[in-house]
């Protein structure tokens, strides 16, 4: 989860999260299960922005 003042910057942050969760490996323990990775923004404008990713 990442939050961002910039509501211009949502995109940037949603990208920036799937690198952290790719690079952080979170998702190892559960390979087996086929896990989908998810990213979500909190923008300051109260919108929530999310992607979805299969690994």
């Amino acid at each position: 989860m990442k939050y961002s003042k910039d509501n211009n910057k949502v995109e940037e942050k949603l990208k920036e999260a799937m690198v952290q969760i790719r690079n952080t490996r979170y998702y190892e323990k559960y390979i087996s299960t086929n896990p989908i990775l998810l990213a979500i923004v909190f923008s300051e404008n109260k919108d929530i922005t999310c992607r979805f990713e299969n690994i």
